[in-house]
């Protein structure tokens, strides 16, 4: 089991790209990964893919400025926010 497996990270950009990538690859290891990103559709691609792998996500939309903000929310909602993973 990996280390990561049972944390939760949130991962911005992760619609496309190394974001995305990330996203896929940590939720593959057990991790609860945040889609956070911009585009909301793209987003939730990458949320089912990460689903469809077996891992779990919430998605959230923001904005670059917003990035504090969100990992707060990710605290809230998943009652624990381990890392960020910022592209």
């Amino acid at each position: 089991m990996s280390e990561l497996a049972g944390k939760t990270a949130m991962v911005t950009g992760a619609s496309a790209g190394i974001g995305r990538a990330a996203a896929i690859a940590l939720g593959a290891e057990g991790t609860a990964v945040v889609v956070a990103d911009r585009d909301v559709e793209r987003g939730e691609r990458t949320a089912r893919e990460i689903v469809g792998g077996g891992g779990s996500i919430p998605i959230s939309r923001v904005r670059a400025q917003d990035g504090r903000h969100t990992v707060m929310r990710c605290g809230v909602v998943m009652g624990s926010c381990v890392f960020a993973y910022d592209c």
